[in-house]
């Protein structure tokens, strides 16, 4: 008699469509007698995991990867203003078709605002990318007029520095 064959592994081809399928294992002993059983083996479709950027509202990649296996997540993406900070969604052991999403994290910025008679820092704003500063109030010099600031402070998307614009 022989003992248990163990850690035996069967490859069984030509199931291509998804379902169950019943398969008879049947073992012939070393004296001639033989046993069977009986087994469902159901084989499951692949599923299609979808990388999406929602700064350009464009696919990024899409990965085919067998029923209950990790989808492979493309490179970082790269967005003006904003960092990469992750997906919104895991994609190991997927089971159905999915869709992750980029989650960003708008940069930050500081605003400087100078005086450009005493060269003094009137207020630092920090900001996030694409906000608007909002300007200090300003001790205007005698005999002149504050017409503005020296860059526009809407939609920023950078540290800068503001100087007073005045005229007489």
């Amino acid at each position: 008699t022989k003992g248990d064959i163990v850690g035996t592994t069967c490859v069984m081809e030509g199931f291509t469509e998804a379902g169950v399928y019943t398969a008879t294992i049947t073992a012939e002993n070393g004296a001639g007698s033989t046993t069977g059983n009986t087994v469902d083996i159901t084989v499951m479709d692949d599923v299609t995991v979808k990388f999406f950027d929602t700064i350009s509202n464009e696919e990024i990649s899409t990965d085919i990867v067998h029923y209950g296996e990790s989808a492979n997540a493309p490179k970082n993406p790269v967005q003006q203003g904003h960092t990469f900070s992750k997906w919104d969604a895991a994609f190991e052991n997927v089971t159905e078709n999915i869709t992750v999403n980029t989650v960003y994290d708008k940069n930050s910025y500081t605003v400087k605002f100078i005086d450009s008679f005493t060269n003094k820092v009137l207020k630092k704003q920090p900001l996030k990318y694409g906000d608007n500063a909002t300007p200090p109030e300003v001790e205007v010099p005698d005999g002149y007029e504050l017409t503005g600031w020296s860059e526009s402070i809407e939609n920023v998307s950078a540290d800068m520095s503001v100087y007073t614009v005045y005229k007489w």
